[in-house]
């Protein structure tokens, strides 16, 4: 199935969605708004599975998950049937704009009332606090060739180069992030999952996933790119803890459920690498 098809089934749908929302509660029957709706952006796309057939039904539903003055994040998924289980094949967020065709200005949109702990939770993690930065915003990434020359005994890619990479990635992601030269002061769980052969790309990818105080932990995600296939693969995963020794840091804060998980999973850390700091304060006082 042209996936491009799907683009403009989802650029259609979320209009749809858009007109259903700014239905007049108050008017009897079914009245379509005379506001002009038009695409803003297409903030994410994230695909599932990229096999989606041409010969079964394909549902399309989504809703209003959140609304400004004038515009709309539309959330919408994409399932099909696959081996008799619906499947969410895509998951798409759109923003859409209203126009008064009248004033040329925009429009005002109904505003929506979250019920529920996950519907208020999606609706205000839209809002930015202050001294906050988006988990999303403090990614950086690199590519490497793999050459000869960093090959270990067994003509794999040497581990060392691997961490030296995710290390300066790491390093310059905590710098970026806190305007300064932070303190490496923890390296934890480097985990190897698979070799990586002579000549592959290698992608690394850094984000800072949890923050407290002047405390920061950045995660680097590494793949390899097979030339020949075209597959990636992942093949390590790297934490390291930097201290930026400026207790008024702006704090990381997730956008998505995927960033609230890391973030849960990096707190322990943080609660224990705050303590260790206080002690050895208390121990060169």
């Amino acid at each position: 199935m042209r996936f491009g098809r799907i683009l403009e089934d989802l650029d259609s749908f979320a209009g749809l969605i858009s007109y259903t929302h700014l239905q007049d509660p108050n008017a009897k029957g079914i009245q379509k708004s005379h506001m002009a709706i038009v695409t803003a952006a297409v903030d994410r796309i994230d695909l599932y599975n990229t096999t989606l057939s041409p010969y079964l039904d394909v549902k399309l539903c989504g809703h209003v998950t959140w609304v400004g003055r004038s515009s709309m994040e539309i959330t919408m998924n994409v399932e099909q049937v696959v081996n008799g289980i619906q499947e969410k094949m895509l998951t798409a967020r759109f923003v859409m704009v209203a126009r008064n065709p009248y004033t040329k200005g925009p429009g005002v949109v109904n505003p929506i009332q979250p019920e529920g702990q996950r519907e208020i939770w999606t609706f205000n993690i839209r809002v930015k606090p202050e001294n906050t930065v988006w988990m999303r915003d403090t990614q950086l990434k690199t590519i490497s060739i793999c050459h000869p020359e960093e090959r270990n005994l067994w003509s794999k890619i040497f581990g060392g180069f691997l961490m030296r990479k995710a290390f300066e990635l790491a390093f310059a992601d905590a710098s970026l992030y806190c305007k300064n030269r932070p303190t490496l002061t923890v390296v934890d769980d480097i985990i190897f999952l698979q070799p990586v052969e002579i000549g592959s790309l290698l992608f690394f990818s850094s984000e800072i996933v949890y923050t407290e105080g002047s405390l920061m932990q950045v995660r680097v995600h590494a793949e390899v790119l097979d030339i020949l296939t075209g597959s990636r693969n992942t093949t390590n995963y790297f934490y390291f803890v930097f201290d930026s020794n400026n207790p008024n840091m702006p704090q990381v804060i997730p956008r998505t459920y995927a960033g609230v998980t890391n973030t849960s999973l990096s707190a322990p850390w943080a609660k224990s690498t705050k303590s260790q700091k206080q002690l050895r304060v208390q121990s060169m006082a």
